[in-house]
Protein backbone atom coordinates (compact mmCIF):
# COMPACT_ATOMS: atom_id res chain seq x y z
CA UNK A 1 0.00 0.00 0.00
CA UNK A 2 2.60 2.32 0.95
CA UNK A 3 4.42 1.75 -2.18
CA UNK A 4 1.70 2.65 -4.16
CA UNK A 5 0.88 5.52 -2.95
CA UNK A 6 4.88 6.68 -2.96
CA UNK A 7 4.22 5.49 -6.73
CA UNK A 8 0.95 7.67 -7.31
CA UNK A 9 2.73 10.73 -6.17
CA UNK A 10 6.07 10.26 -8.11
CA UNK A 11 3.71 10.41 -10.90
CA UNK A 12 2.18 13.24 -9.87
CA UNK A 13 5.26 14.72 -10.00
CA UNK A 14 6.69 13.37 -13.41
CA UNK A 15 3.24 14.52 -15.07
CA UNK A 16 3.76 17.86 -13.34
CA UNK A 17 6.95 18.24 -14.14
CA UNK A 18 5.94 17.54 -18.02
CA UNK A 19 3.20 19.76 -18.11
CA UNK A 20 5.80 22.90 -16.79
CA UNK A 21 8.28 21.59 -19.83
CA UNK A 22 5.21 21.82 -22.09
CA UNK A 23 4.04 25.25 -20.96
CA UNK A 24 7.42 27.07 -20.95
CA UNK A 25 7.81 25.74 -24.80
CA UNK A 26 5.15 26.78 -25.48
CA UNK A 27 5.47 30.17 -24.25
CA UNK A 28 9.02 30.25 -25.30
CA UNK A 29 7.27 29.56 -29.22
CA UNK A 30 5.32 32.75 -28.33
CA UNK A 31 8.12 34.64 -27.65
CA UNK A 32 10.25 33.76 -30.60
CA UNK A 33 7.56 34.19 -33.37
CA UNK A 34 5.88 37.63 -31.74
CA UNK A 35 2.89 36.43 -33.34
CA UNK A 36 0.40 35.00 -31.00
CA UNK A 37 -2.19 37.29 -31.59
CA UNK A 38 -3.82 39.19 -34.70
CA UNK A 39 -2.48 42.38 -34.77
CA UNK A 40 -5.37 45.20 -33.43
CA UNK A 41 -5.85 47.27 -36.44
CA UNK A 42 -8.01 49.56 -35.05
CA UNK A 43 -5.06 52.14 -33.60
CA UNK A 44 -3.62 52.25 -37.55
CA UNK A 45 -6.94 52.82 -38.41
CA UNK A 46 -7.52 55.97 -35.88
CA UNK A 47 -3.42 57.10 -37.16
CA UNK A 48 -4.35 57.26 -40.68
CA UNK A 49 -7.57 58.71 -40.75
CA UNK A 50 -5.98 61.68 -38.87
CA UNK A 51 -3.10 61.81 -40.59
CA UNK A 52 -5.05 62.55 -43.45
CA UNK A 53 -7.58 64.90 -41.98
CA UNK A 54 -4.92 66.88 -40.76
CA UNK A 55 -3.47 67.11 -44.28
CA UNK A 56 -6.28 68.46 -45.82
CA UNK A 57 -6.79 71.12 -43.11
CA UNK A 58 -3.07 72.05 -43.73
CA UNK A 59 -3.70 72.50 -47.56
CA UNK A 60 -7.04 74.63 -47.30
CA UNK A 61 -5.22 76.50 -44.68
CA UNK A 62 -2.25 77.54 -47.23
CA UNK A 63 -5.06 78.00 -50.00
CA UNK A 64 -6.44 80.38 -48.48
CA UNK A 65 -3.32 82.31 -46.94
CA UNK A 66 -2.07 82.53 -51.02
CA UNK A 67 -5.63 83.42 -52.05
CA UNK A 68 -5.52 86.51 -49.23
CA UNK A 69 -1.88 87.92 -50.45
CA UNK A 70 -2.89 87.73 -54.04
CA UNK A 71 -5.95 90.16 -53.52
CA UNK A 72 -3.35 92.35 -51.90
CA UNK A 73 -0.83 91.77 -54.40
CA UNK A 74 -3.07 92.87 -57.17
CA UNK A 75 -4.41 95.89 -55.23
CA UNK A 76 -1.29 97.40 -53.98
CA UNK A 77 0.13 97.09 -57.57
CA UNK A 78 -3.10 98.53 -59.48
CA UNK A 79 -2.91 101.48 -56.97
CA UNK A 80 0.43 102.67 -57.54
CA UNK A 81 0.37 104.57 -60.63
CA UNK A 82 4.18 104.67 -61.44
CA UNK A 83 4.54 100.62 -61.73
CA UNK A 84 4.04 98.67 -65.41
CA UNK A 85 2.52 95.62 -66.13
CA UNK A 86 6.19 94.87 -67.41
CA UNK A 87 7.11 94.37 -64.12
CA UNK A 88 4.97 91.20 -63.68
CA UNK A 89 6.59 89.15 -66.33
CA UNK A 90 8.76 86.65 -64.38
CA UNK A 91 12.50 87.09 -64.49
CA UNK A 92 14.61 84.09 -65.43
CA UNK A 93 18.19 82.86 -65.74
CA UNK A 94 17.40 80.76 -68.46
CA UNK A 95 14.82 78.42 -69.99
CA UNK A 96 11.66 79.84 -68.51
CA UNK A 97 10.12 76.00 -67.81
CA UNK A 98 12.94 75.76 -65.38
CA UNK A 99 15.16 78.31 -64.27
CA UNK A 100 12.59 80.86 -62.67
CA UNK A 101 14.14 83.47 -60.35
CA UNK A 102 12.35 82.17 -56.17
CA UNK A 103 13.33 86.10 -55.29
CA UNK A 104 11.62 87.35 -58.24
CA UNK A 105 7.98 85.64 -57.55
CA UNK A 106 5.36 87.35 -55.24
CA UNK A 107 4.52 86.36 -51.96
CA UNK A 108 1.27 84.33 -53.21
CA UNK A 109 3.60 82.18 -55.64
CA UNK A 110 5.88 81.39 -53.15
CA UNK A 111 2.80 80.34 -51.14
CA UNK A 112 1.60 78.22 -54.01
CA UNK A 113 4.61 76.46 -54.45
CA UNK A 114 5.02 75.93 -51.00
CA UNK A 115 1.46 74.63 -51.22
CA UNK A 116 2.60 72.07 -53.86
CA UNK A 117 5.07 70.87 -51.56
CA UNK A 118 3.20 70.31 -48.59
CA UNK A 119 0.65 68.15 -50.76
CA UNK A 120 3.27 65.88 -51.68
CA UNK A 121 4.54 65.79 -48.31
CA UNK A 122 0.83 64.47 -47.02
CA UNK A 123 0.71 62.29 -49.73
CA UNK A 124 3.46 60.70 -48.75
CA UNK A 125 2.67 60.65 -45.21
CA UNK A 126 -0.58 59.26 -45.84
CA UNK A 127 0.81 56.74 -47.98
CA UNK A 128 2.99 56.11 -44.86
CA UNK A 129 0.31 55.79 -42.15
CA UNK A 130 -2.27 53.58 -45.37
CA UNK A 131 1.27 51.00 -45.66
CA UNK A 132 1.41 50.10 -41.81
CA UNK A 133 -2.53 50.24 -41.70
CA UNK A 134 -1.70 47.34 -44.23
CA UNK A 135 0.65 45.78 -42.75
CA UNK A 136 -1.34 45.25 -39.25
CA UNK A 137 -3.88 43.86 -41.20
CA UNK A 138 -1.32 41.39 -43.21
CA UNK A 139 -3.89 39.59 -45.30
CA UNK A 140 -3.68 42.92 -47.61
CA UNK A 141 0.30 43.50 -48.27
CA UNK A 142 2.12 41.05 -50.45
CA UNK A 143 5.97 41.57 -50.19
CA UNK A 144 6.15 42.84 -53.74
CA UNK A 145 3.03 45.61 -53.19
CA UNK A 146 5.22 47.17 -50.45
CA UNK A 147 8.49 47.12 -52.12
CA UNK A 148 6.63 49.44 -54.59
CA UNK A 149 5.03 51.17 -51.84
CA UNK A 150 8.11 51.90 -50.63
CA UNK A 151 9.60 52.97 -53.57
CA UNK A 152 6.63 55.60 -54.39
CA UNK A 153 6.72 57.06 -50.95
CA UNK A 154 10.33 58.13 -50.42
CA UNK A 155 10.75 58.98 -54.35
CA UNK A 156 7.74 61.66 -53.78
CA UNK A 157 9.95 63.02 -50.83
CA UNK A 158 12.85 63.69 -52.56
CA UNK A 159 10.60 65.80 -54.79
CA UNK A 160 9.49 67.70 -51.90
CA UNK A 161 12.08 68.51 -50.62
CA UNK A 162 13.65 69.50 -53.73
CA UNK A 163 10.67 71.85 -54.16
CA UNK A 164 11.02 73.56 -50.73
CA UNK A 165 14.96 73.72 -50.59
CA UNK A 166 16.09 73.90 -54.03
CA UNK A 167 19.72 74.40 -52.66
CA UNK A 168 19.68 71.06 -50.38
CA UNK A 169 23.15 69.48 -50.95
CA UNK A 170 22.61 66.94 -47.65
CA UNK A 171 20.71 63.65 -47.81
CA UNK A 172 17.15 64.40 -47.37
CA UNK A 173 15.44 62.29 -44.60
CA UNK A 174 13.07 59.66 -45.90
CA UNK A 175 9.53 59.07 -44.71
CA UNK A 176 10.56 55.50 -44.30
CA UNK A 177 14.07 54.84 -43.78
CA UNK A 178 16.21 51.71 -45.27
CA UNK A 179 16.59 50.23 -41.90
CA UNK A 180 12.49 50.62 -40.82
CA UNK A 181 12.07 49.34 -44.40
CA UNK A 182 14.19 45.99 -44.53
CA UNK A 183 12.40 45.28 -40.88
CA UNK A 184 8.86 45.85 -42.46
CA UNK A 185 10.21 43.60 -45.30
CA UNK A 186 11.24 40.82 -42.74
CA UNK A 187 7.87 40.95 -40.57
CA UNK A 188 6.11 40.64 -43.68
CA UNK A 189 8.16 37.85 -44.32
CA UNK A 190 8.30 35.75 -40.34
CA UNK A 191 5.09 37.43 -39.42
CA UNK A 192 6.87 38.38 -35.94
CA UNK A 193 5.25 41.08 -34.41
CA UNK A 194 8.56 42.17 -33.20
CA UNK A 195 10.09 43.16 -36.84
CA UNK A 196 7.27 45.75 -36.76
CA UNK A 197 7.91 47.40 -33.79
CA UNK A 198 11.62 47.34 -34.48
CA UNK A 199 10.47 48.99 -37.56
CA UNK A 200 8.16 51.68 -36.18
CA UNK A 201 10.62 52.91 -33.82
CA UNK A 202 13.56 52.71 -35.97
CA UNK A 203 11.17 55.31 -38.12
CA UNK A 204 10.51 57.56 -35.39
CA UNK A 205 13.32 59.73 -36.34
CA UNK A 206 12.05 60.29 -40.31
CA UNK A 207 8.58 61.36 -38.84
CA UNK A 208 10.21 63.71 -35.92
CA UNK A 209 11.76 65.58 -39.14
CA UNK A 210 8.96 65.55 -41.05
CA UNK A 211 6.42 67.15 -38.17
CA UNK A 212 9.44 69.91 -37.63
CA UNK A 213 9.43 70.87 -41.56
CA UNK A 214 5.87 71.24 -41.72
CA UNK A 215 5.76 73.05 -38.31
CA UNK A 216 8.50 75.33 -39.92
CA UNK A 217 5.88 75.96 -42.55
CA UNK A 218 2.94 76.42 -39.94
CA UNK A 219 5.29 79.18 -38.51
CA UNK A 220 5.74 81.43 -41.72
CA UNK A 221 2.51 81.05 -42.37
CA UNK A 222 1.55 82.40 -39.07
CA UNK A 223 3.76 85.25 -39.60
CA UNK A 224 2.76 86.08 -43.45
CA UNK A 225 -0.39 86.35 -41.89
CA UNK A 226 0.30 88.74 -38.86
CA UNK A 227 2.24 90.84 -41.67
CA UNK A 228 -0.87 90.83 -43.90
CA UNK A 229 -3.11 92.03 -40.52
CA UNK A 230 -1.02 94.51 -40.15
CA UNK A 231 -1.18 96.36 -43.57
CA UNK A 232 -4.57 95.92 -43.56
CA UNK A 233 -5.29 97.44 -40.63
CA UNK A 234 -3.04 100.17 -41.76
CA UNK A 235 -4.59 100.93 -44.95
CA UNK A 236 -8.05 100.75 -43.06
CA UNK A 237 -6.95 103.52 -40.52
CA UNK A 238 -5.72 105.91 -43.86
CA UNK A 239 -9.27 105.34 -45.25
CA UNK A 240 -10.51 106.38 -41.84
CA UNK A 241 -9.08 109.20 -41.36
CA UNK A 242 -9.95 110.05 -45.18
CA UNK A 243 -13.59 109.13 -44.71
CA UNK A 244 -13.85 111.24 -41.09
CA UNK A 245 -12.42 114.31 -42.97
CA UNK A 246 -15.16 114.24 -45.94
CA UNK A 247 -17.86 113.51 -43.17
CA UNK A 248 -18.82 110.04 -44.70
CA UNK A 249 -20.62 108.24 -42.77
CA UNK A 250 -21.35 105.14 -44.75
CA UNK A 251 -17.63 104.82 -45.58
CA UNK A 252 -17.10 104.64 -41.77
CA UNK A 253 -19.86 102.15 -40.82
CA UNK A 254 -18.59 99.70 -44.25
CA UNK A 255 -14.56 100.05 -43.12
CA UNK A 256 -16.22 99.59 -39.18
CA UNK A 257 -17.74 96.27 -40.57
CA UNK A 258 -14.89 95.80 -42.51
CA UNK A 259 -12.21 95.94 -39.64
CA UNK A 260 -14.75 93.78 -37.83
CA UNK A 261 -14.91 90.99 -40.66
CA UNK A 262 -11.40 90.85 -40.23
CA UNK A 263 -10.56 90.45 -37.17
CA UNK A 264 -12.55 87.71 -36.84
CA UNK A 265 -10.96 86.33 -40.19
CA UNK A 266 -7.58 87.01 -38.32
CA UNK A 267 -8.04 85.64 -35.04
CA UNK A 268 -9.89 82.66 -36.51
CA UNK A 269 -6.89 81.85 -38.95
CA UNK A 270 -4.61 81.83 -36.12
CA UNK A 271 -6.27 79.49 -33.91
CA UNK A 272 -6.39 77.00 -37.09
CA UNK A 273 -2.60 77.71 -37.51
CA UNK A 274 -2.10 76.77 -33.75
CA UNK A 275 -4.04 73.52 -34.11
CA UNK A 276 -2.75 72.05 -36.87
CA UNK A 277 1.35 72.83 -35.46
CA UNK A 278 -0.03 71.23 -31.98
CA UNK A 279 -1.24 68.28 -34.53
CA UNK A 280 1.51 67.65 -36.22
CA UNK A 281 4.04 68.44 -32.73
CA UNK A 282 1.98 65.27 -31.55
CA UNK A 283 2.22 63.49 -34.67
CA UNK A 284 5.64 61.46 -33.89
CA UNK A 285 4.93 60.41 -30.54
CA UNK A 286 1.31 59.21 -31.92
CA UNK A 287 3.94 57.19 -34.72
CA UNK A 288 5.48 55.88 -31.85
CA UNK A 289 2.51 54.67 -30.02
CA UNK A 290 1.72 52.35 -32.68
CA UNK A 291 4.49 50.38 -31.95
CA UNK A 292 3.19 49.85 -28.23
CA UNK A 293 -0.14 48.96 -30.15
CA UNK A 294 1.86 45.98 -31.85
CA UNK A 295 3.39 45.02 -28.59
CA UNK A 296 0.96 45.73 -25.38
CA UNK A 297 -2.61 44.89 -27.32
CA UNK A 298 -4.82 47.27 -24.74
CA UNK A 299 -2.41 49.47 -23.74
CA UNK A 300 -3.87 53.30 -23.40
CA UNK A 301 -2.02 54.84 -26.35
CA UNK A 302 -2.11 58.78 -24.91
CA UNK A 303 -0.33 60.13 -27.96
CA UNK A 304 -2.66 58.64 -30.04
CA UNK A 305 -5.52 60.04 -27.96
CA UNK A 306 -4.10 63.90 -28.25
CA UNK A 307 -3.34 63.75 -31.81
CA UNK A 308 -6.86 62.79 -32.11
CA UNK A 309 -8.21 65.09 -30.26
CA UNK A 310 -5.94 67.76 -31.51
CA UNK A 311 -7.66 66.74 -34.70
CA UNK A 312 -11.03 67.52 -33.46
CA UNK A 313 -10.43 70.95 -32.47
CA UNK A 314 -9.25 71.88 -35.84
CA UNK A 315 -12.49 70.13 -36.96
CA UNK A 316 -14.25 72.34 -34.90
CA UNK A 317 -12.80 75.65 -35.48
CA UNK A 318 -13.59 75.34 -39.09
CA UNK A 319 -17.49 74.84 -38.37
Amino acid sequence: MRRNIIGFLLAVVIVGRRFQVASAVIMLVILLTGCATTIETAPFQLFSQTVEYTGKTMDKVIHTTGDLFKDEFIRDFAANSDTQLSELKLKTTGDLSREIRQDSLPLFMQIGQSRVALILLNEALNSYAELLLQLANDKLLTPKMFSQLEKSLNRSVTTVFKTLIPEQKTVVPEILSQTAGDLMRHYLESKRRSYLVEAIRENHHNIEAYSMLVREIVLKCRNDIKRYYTNETARMSEQWVVATKADKQKDREKLARAMVALNTQFINTLDLLEALDNAYAALPMANADLAIAVELPGTTLANLERFQQASRLIKALQQ
